[in-house]
């Protein structure tokens, strides 16, 4: 043997630094135990399991290296304690750790890894909270709609039964007939003279009740033209009993909240026509009147074609068509698409919450929960071109409206996935040929 002494051998950099990341993932294990403990893998010390010692998490690399018992229990140590730590492992619980810190990050991985996650879920945050006041105002405004139409049926009705009532009074006690706005009274048949032979009978003619139409300060535009043309000779029925001017007073009350929910009826088609394609297309147009050439201030009174020579923008601003119209594409299909992205924003905010909670988070979870709430929100729109926009839907022995499903579809998204690829395999598989049978070998024999 030499008489000089040989310098121990040093330790390779890779494994030492293998070392080093076995003892940090432990560290990180061992922490997250200390706060979630698991009594059914009770290896959360970090103590060699074969016996007493030191802290194998904290010893020095070398150490461990010149001792290969060492080196085993460091390995067995951070196999039981990932066991311990299960769902959660080393990097779930690293990347919830970055995403839940205050303070700047440490590396420019876990800075990286914050700002993917938190944009992901900022996306989804401010999508559900658009896509909210977008479906609540929406909501409102389907509600205001379908009381004023119900308000306008609810009138007609009480139009005709108080024209009912005033042709049940007595045309001869209870009216006199007058002619102009003057009210002259007038006979409605003229004596015939001595000699003259009989006139032919005529159709009678209807003469409207109640006072005519009448123009104040407070009447312009359309109102105002109509009136001025109105016939200074027409002829109409003035009350003469006081039934008779009751009768005459409730109509002209039912005529005034007629015009008041025609007024409410234009004001909603004017508000929703943002939401109306078709109607906004051709608000963008220049308006202008084709009879007078003068510009129409109410650009969303403007029809997408030209009116009959009959009807005015008057007529078009405050028809009820165009609001059963609007409520049927906002409720078969705008809506859909709003709360079919809430149920998937509702579903990923709640699976981002648990993961955190079990430190399971992993770095696309923001870009995977986007994705989720676009596909809830598009196959949420598709509702109301498969199952159509007039009646409920039955599914399940439930009749929910589409937005409804809509919801529930974007919250249950993998289901519903599931099943419909069920139901196109099993289509497919029946659509497709049937494979021939194998030919015989020559000669009959079997192969």
């Amino acid at each position: 043997m030499s008489g000089t002494a040989t310098a121990p051998a040093q330790p390779s950099g890779t494994a030492a630094q293998q070392i080093l990341e076995l003892q940090a993932a432990g560290r990180i294990l061992r922490a997250y135990l200390a706060r979630h403990p698991n009594p059914q893998v009770p290896c959360g010390t970090g103590l060699p399991l074969g016996g007493s010692g030191p802290d194998i998490l904290n010893q020095g690399a070398a150490a461990i290296l010149a001792n290969a018992g060492l080196e085993r229990d460091l390995v067995a140590t951070v196999e039981c304690l990932s066991r311990a730590a299960f769902p959660a492992t080393v990097e779930t619980i690293r990347v919830t750790r970055d995403f839940m810190a205050t303070g700047p990050a440490a590396t420019p991985g876990a800075r990286r890894t914050r700002r993917c996650l938190r944009v992901g879920v900022g996306g989804v945050v401010v999508l559900l909270v658009v896509a909210m006041l977008l479906s609540i105002l929406l909501l409102m405004g389907l509600d205001d709609g379908r009381r004023t139409v119900g308000q306008l049926d609810a009138l007609r009705l009480e139009l005709a039964t108080a024209y009912g009532d005033l042709a049940k009074l007595n045309l001869k006690t209870d009216w006199v007939v007058v002619q102009g706005k003057g009210g002259k009274p007038v006979a409605l048949e003229a004596p015939a003279a001595a000699g003259d032979a009989p006139a032919a009978p005529d159709a009678p003619v209807f003469v409207p009740y109640c006072d005519p139409p009448t123009l104040d300060e407070d009447t312009k535009g359309e109102d105002k033209e109509a009136l001025a043309s109105y016939p200074t000779n027409a002829q109409w029925r003035r009350a003469r009993t006081q039934q008779a001017e009751q009768s005459c007073s409730h109509l002209a009350q039912l005529k005034l909240r007629e015009e008041l929910v025609f007024t409410r009826l234009a004001a909603w088609n004017c508000q929703m026509l943002f939401f109306n394609p078709f109607d906004l297309l051709s608000a963008t147009r220049p308006k202008q009147d084709a009879a007078s050439g003068k510009p129409v201030p109410a650009y969303c009174a403007w029809p997408p074609v030209e009116l009959h020579k009959t009807l005015s923008l008057k007529d078009w601003s405050r028809t009820e068509l165009r609001t059963i119209a609007s409520m049927a594409m906002i409720s078969g299909y705008i809506l859909p698409v709003l709360l079919g992205g809430i149920g998937g924003c509702v579903y990923v905010l709640r699976r981002i919450a648990d993961r955190v909670a079990t430190h399971t988070l992993a770095m696309n979870d923001g870009k995977h929960g986007l994705m989720r709430v676009m596909l809830a929100a598009t196959l949420g729109g598709l509702l109301g071109l498969v199952f159509g926009t007039d009646v409920p839907v039955h599914l399940g022995g439930f009749s929910l409206s589409l937005a409804a499903w809509a919801f529930f579809l974007g919250y249950s998204l993998e289901a519903v996935l599931r099943q419909l690829d069920a139901a196109i395999g099993a289509i497919i598989s029946k659509l497709q040929p049937q494979a021939p049978p194998p030919k015989a070998p020559p000669g009959g024999q079997p192969p």
